[in-house]
């Protein structure tokens, strides 16, 4: 039956390193069958994770609700803390120490639906799905781990003391180191650690939620303290780091030797070992002592053989910290080696060693790449390593069976860099290209100048390009094509055919559109119909109508308009063409008015002596002549020029002989016979 757990919130979550990055949960859908169980929970196979189906994780439902408040917290704060650490050195948590891959990467509150109720929650990585042995489990076949070397459990033996020294810097006391806390790889010689929860921060929590579950690592100390009723079971963090002390040593001997400390012992009691280490150097027994398990014997004196080989061997110094501790160290914490010092003599011992990481092989799916940015898929195989390093980005040998790489140039080499503790090797992979150069073969349009409203077609044809850009034109093309285009100005096309590597070949063409053009936009006054009136004239080109104001409005492309104006007016052309428009501008005037300037009237000479006759003024009534009168209005106009009479006149054809003597004759002439046909009308 398939669980479901909604209603998902606090989520702590940490970087999982892979190309399935979980950055988000809403759904778990998990397996209601145990996989196992701990003190604290039950473990169970996930089947989804937000509706994506998987079998690499696995989920630790929390059953103790005393302890899960403790566990969620010392899991969150350890994701802060590892997240400050992945920050600082740029390596995702999970690639950088593959010893974590057993930590929860997940930590939330949620509701379980078939059960109906509030749940803490843990999601991890499946480490069986991984390849890893749980190393302490019950009916646990070790068989693989035993077959390894000596140098290949030093190796392993380094990582655990490596990744304890690690929790202490980071201020966290894993608590619950044990057989069943180790998993290992035996082919990539990897150990992982599980069971986190009951660990303790030591800078901000108050106290641990456990002391640990008994087991054959832990001292006796320490045992008689669970043991007893005391309900406090205080004790200092100095003590829990040097109970810490003792179990790594243990597990380091163990994961060496693949036997405890004192396996040859009758019963694992402290007042046993107690009883022996008074009377012996630990591991000398005598054969006949009451406190030695006859049985033991033969792996007794191959556990001394051995012993001594690797002290002969250059491994003195290792034999010697394991008799420190064991001797000593039992009682008296304060002799016990620390995580720190563990780390630093054993990677000292796998350098010496030479068990640097191993690329055991490198495979591409392919040799050679047809265009740029094009991705290779790299298969590899790797020994003692801790993390890949290929093109920039980091690789787990547990997490991945591949890599994937973009090939930027025409010739790639990929580095491929294994990383352990002791240091790293390298292996060259060579990528080449196929080597196609680009070629524009023609660049064109049908038509050079636009002079319809159907769009021009622009086209082109190459060879080995990948695409194709147009300025002025939106979008990628291929490499042989054709498009419409519709230009309304003048403009520069430039194409840009790009190989597949990024060669450049470029090409220009320019297209032009037709305009508009005023040839004539001209004016005369129309005698015919008076002084006040004009005749607008205009030609063009290339246009569908043109706009006259003011009086004119929309008219065709040529044409003639009998306008009546009063004074000089400003008149503005508009051509519209296809694409564009062109203004121009007149200045038009009705026909000039006559001026009298000066009236000259005969004055008599007279002077003091003359006799006057008696004159009656009263017959100059009739010559009143009122000048302002006269002049108002037709000021402006004196400065006029005269229109040009290019229209020809049927007043002057009108004239007689007698008026019009010559070809030549004064204005005067116009002026007198206008004003008679003014008179008369």
């Amino acid at each position: 039956m398939v669980r479901t757990i909604t209603k998902i919130r606090d989520l702590s979550i940490l970087d999982q390193g892979n190309a399935n990055n979980i950055k988000s949960i809403n759904t778990v859908d998990f397996d209601e069958s145990e996989m196992g169980a701990g003190g604290f929970g039950k473990i169970h196979s996930i089947k989804s994770i937000n509706g994506v189906q998987s079998d690499l994780y696995v989920i630790k439902i929390f059953s103790d609700k005393e302890n899960e408040s403790h566990g969620y917290d010392t899991i969150e704060k350890l994701h802060i803390k590892l997240k400050k650490n992945e920050l600082k050195n740029g390596i995702p948590t999970y690639i950088e120490r593959p010893e974590l891959l057993g930590l929860p990467f997940a930590a939330f509150k949620g509701y379980d639906e078939i059960e109906e109720i509030e749940v803490v929650a843990f999601i991890m990585y499946n480490l069986n799905t991984l390849g890893f042995t749980d190393y302490g489990a019950e009916n646990t076949d070790n068989s693989k781990y035993r077959q390894l070397e000596i140098p290949d459990k030093v190796f392993i033996s380094h990582q655990l003391a490596h990744t304890v020294s690690f929790f202490h810097s980071l201020k966290f006391i894993h608590s619950d180191l044990k057989e069943a806390a180790i998993w290992y790889h035996p082919q990539k010689k990897q150990l992982a650690i599980i069971d986190y929860d009951s660990g303790y921060h030591f800078d901000t929590q108050e106290k641990p939620s456990t002391l640990g579950a008994i087991g054959h690592w832990m001292s006796g100390g320490w045992k008689k303290l669970i043991n007893t009723d005391d309900a406090n079971k205080v004790s200092s963090v100095k003590d829990r780091l040097r109970e810490e002390y003792w179990v790594l040593a243990n597990a380091i001997f163990e994961l060496v030797f693949d036997v405890m400390p004192y396996f040859f012992l009758k019963d694992s009691d402290d007042a046993t070992k107690k009883k022996y280490l008074k009377k012996n150097e630990w591991p000398a027994i005598d054969y006949e002592s009451t406190e030695f398990l006859t049985e033991n014997k033969t792996v007794h004196n191959n556990l001394l053989a051995v012993m001594s080989s690797l002290s002969d061997a250059g491994l003195k110094e290792l034999i010697d910290n394991f008799s420190k501790v064991f001797n000593a160290g039992y009682s008296n914490s304060s002799v016990r080696i620390s995580p720190d010092q563990w780390a630093s003599f054993l990677m000292m011992l796998t350098d010496s060693l030479g068990t640097l990481p191993q690329i055991e092989s490198i495979e591409s799916d392919k040799k050679t790449i047809s265009e740029k940015n094009e991705i290779v898929t790299i298969t590899f195989k790797t020994e003692y390593c801790r993390y890949i390093i290929i093109d920039q980005s980091y690789y787990s040998p547990i997490l991945h069976k591949t890599a994937e790489v973009k090939c930027r140039t025409k010739e790639n080499n990929f580095d491929i860099v294994a990383y352990n503790l002791i240091g790293n090797s390298k292996e060259l992979l060579e990528i080449n290209a196929l080597q196609r150069e680009p070629i524009l073969k023609n660049f064109k349009v049908n038509k050079y100048l636009r002079d319809t409203l159907e769009p021009l077609v622009l086209s082109w044809d190459t060879e080995n390009v990948k695409k194709v850009n147009i300025s002025n034109v939106e979008g990628d093309f291929s490499g042989n094509t054709q498009i419409n285009i519709l230009p309304k100005t003048k403009l520069i096309y430039k194409i840009s055919a790009y190989g597949y590597f990024d060669e450049l070949i470029e090409q220009e063409l320019t297209v032009d559109v037709i305009k508009p053009r005023i040839k004539r936009f001209d004016w005369e006054i129309n005698l015919n119909e008076g002084i006040d009136n004009i005749d607008l004239i205009w030609e063009t080109e290339n246009t569908k109508e043109v706009q006259i104001t003011p009086k004119v409005g929309v008219q065709d492309p040529n044409g003639l308009m009998h306008v009546r104006i009063r004074e000089e007016t400003i008149f503005t052309i508009l051509a519209v063409g296809l694409f564009s428009t062109t203004t121009e501008e007149l200045k038009g005037h009705p026909f000039p008015a006559p001026v009298i300037k000066q009236l000259f009237v005969e004055i008599p000479k007279m002077n003091l002596s003359t006799q006057i006759e008696s004159v009656d003024l009263k017959s100059f009534k009739s010559l009143e002549i009122h000048l302002e009168k006269l002049n108002a209005g037709i000021s402006s106009l004196q400065h006029l020029e005269l229109p040009k009479f290019e229209t020809k006149n049927s007043l002057i054809e009108s004239f007689d002989e007698i008026e019009q003597p010559s070809k030549d004759f004064a204005i005067h002439t116009i002026f007198k016979r206008i004003k008679n046909i003014i008179h008369q009308s």
